[in-house]
């Protein structure tokens, strides 16, 4: 009669932290997002005299810069 492992019953602690870490991140994100509401919301919307002074669209960047 084989007998198994512990280890090959139970998946390794490596698996669960790495996905321990990125719901950290995703949830760190989400709450970027929420702090910086005024932000973007100045970043994404456009308005008509908006359109008439800006040279050019916002650069990725200054998306980066948000979040960091």
């Amino acid at each position: 009669m084989a007998t198994m492992v512990a280890s090959e019953v139970m998946p390794s602690k490596t698996v669960f932290k790495g996905r321990e870490i990125l719901a950290d991140l995703m949830v760190g994100f989400g709450a970027a997002n929420v702090a910086y509401i005024g932000h973007w919301s100045h970043l994404l919307t456009v308005t008509q005299s908006d359109l008439f002074w800006r040279e050019s669209s916002p650069l990725p960047v200054r998306y980066a810069a948000i979040i960091s």
